[in-house]
């Protein structure tokens, strides 16, 4: 085996991040590994000025970087896993996730004023269908406004008054070290998490048996049983990104599950909600029923709407 591995990454600082993470976890147990990144633009980067929705969804973040792989000039790929559709193309697969950072969502906001405490009217900017549908849910008053970009450009956008208040995931905030601007925390109830937030997850080539059996060594099963979970649960579910829909599985303890999961119309109207709990081992049957579940009393019609426009 080659002692050089080439990571494919955005460009973006936290891509580089987790890309560099990753790295630096390889080499602490490979010394003589050589890492290179090759810092790949997506179609992502390139349309900051559209919501993702309008242009295709998230995999514009993955497809660049999976041509790549494909055509062999990287040989792995570091994702934000919430960035990452449920199809991935043939020949390629997603072995290995790291341990989860912190799922939850957070407020960014002027003054650190609380979300309780916003005024009526407040300007909050969050890039994501699936936060727009919870947070009208526990506030109609609030003006939601579209934001794209990375954290940095979120956060200027706030300083400069754009903006009263964001709402980000926390793991990125926290990995970029800037934990301090965070305002306030959203219970997992109050808002569900995007499939995959807060683990990063390798790809690879399915046939590079070496690469893969090198990147195991970081893997972390907990991960995989919950991305196992809620991945299925967007497989059962239609699979689309675009629809405002989360799913959150959470380790109650060494061998049980709670996975909740919702799924809405774009303007929040009609909103279907539920929860299933049960052993570790049937993670993937659990989300099946939870889908199901959320499918038969009245999310077929939710993801029907959504298709047919």
């Amino acid at each position: 085996m080659s002692n050089l591995l080439r990571i494919g990454t955005r460009g973006s600082k936290l891509a580089l991040w987790q890309a560099n993470f990753v790295k630096q976890s390889l080499q602490k147990i490979f010394p003589e590994l050589l890492v290179y990144l090759k810092i790949i633009k997506t179609s992502g980067d390139n349309f900051q000025d559209r919501s993702l929705s309008s242009i295709g969804g998230k995999g514009l973040f993955v497809k660049e970087i999976e041509e790549a792989m494909l055509n062999g000039q990287v040989d792995i790929a570091v994702h934000s896993m919430k960035d990452v559709p449920v199809t991935i193309p043939r020949g390629l697969e997603i072995p290995t996730f790291l341990s989860r950072e912190d799922p939850r969502d957070v407020l960014l906001s002027n003054g650190k004023v609380e979300f309780e405490n916003l005024a009526r009217s407040s300007v909050l900017g969050t890039g994501s269908l699936r936060r727009q549908v919870q947070i009208k849910k526990l506030r109609d008053d609030l003006e939601l406004k579209p934001i794209r970009g990375n954290v940095d450009t979120r956060i200027k956008k706030l300083i400069s008054g754009e903006y009263d208040a964001l709402v980000l995931a926390s793991a990125g905030i926290k990995r970029l070290g800037l934990k301090g601007e965070i305002t306030q925390y959203f219970s997992t109830t109050d808002i569900i998490p995007s499939p995959g937030q807060g683990i990063i997850g390798i790809e690879c080539r399915e046939n590079d048996i070496e690469i893969k059996e090198m990147i195991s060594n970081i893997n972390d099963s907990n991960s995989m049983f919950c991305i196992g979970a809620e991945r299925n649960f967007v497989a059962k579910m239609g699979g689309d990104c675009s629809l405002p829909l989360g799913c959150y599985c959470e380790i109650k303890d060494k061998n049980k599950i709670q996975i909740s999961g919702f799924v809405a119309s774009v303007d929040g109207k009609d909103f279907i909600k539920d929860n299933i709990s049960g052993s570790i081992e049937d993670n993937i049957k659990l989300s099946s029923q939870l889908a199901e579940r959320i499918i038969s009393n009245g999310g077929k019609e939710i993801i029907g709407s959504f298709d047919s426009n």
